[in-house]
């Protein structure tokens, strides 16, 4: 059987296509968990359970001396998704291997060894030689 013989039969498409559509599969779960993270940390929760339009904050006070050394209050209102990390991951590079063991091969060997004899009188000058 030739070696190309082995492949007759096999699934190339999904050999090689699966891996490809599991990877595409991850990067969209992927792609889901971080738009479901900006909806959950980002935005209030309305009335009805769901992320509204108003962006969460965290809110800062601080003071610092003024002009007359007398304390100025100063608040800070900053987006919560300014100072969060977000998660952002992605399948970038793929490596498809692909390992096949040959567990039969045939061969095929033709010999032929001949021989043979060959006897024969022979006369001159009429003696008979052998």
């Amino acid at each position: 059987m030739a070696m190309g013989d082995e492949f007759r039969g096999l699934p190339m498409e999904e050999l090689i296509g699966s891996p490809l559509s599991a990877a595409c599969t991850a990067n969209l779960k992927l792609a889901q968990a971080t738009s479901d993270f900006i909806q959950a940390v980002g935005f209030q929760i309305g009335d009805d359970g769901k992320p509204n339009q108003e962006v969460r904050t965290a809110d800062f006070r601080y003071s610092v001396p003024g002009p007359d050394n007398k304390p100025v209050e100063y608040q800070i209102s900053t987006p919560l998704l300014a100072i969060v990390p977000i998660p952002s991951l992605k399948v970038s590079n793929v490596d498809i291997t692909f390992d096949m063991e040959v567990r039969s091969s045939e061969s095929s060997k033709e010999s032929s060894d001949k021989q043979g004899a060959f006897e024969a009188p022979v006369r001159w000058d009429g003696v008979l030689l052998r």
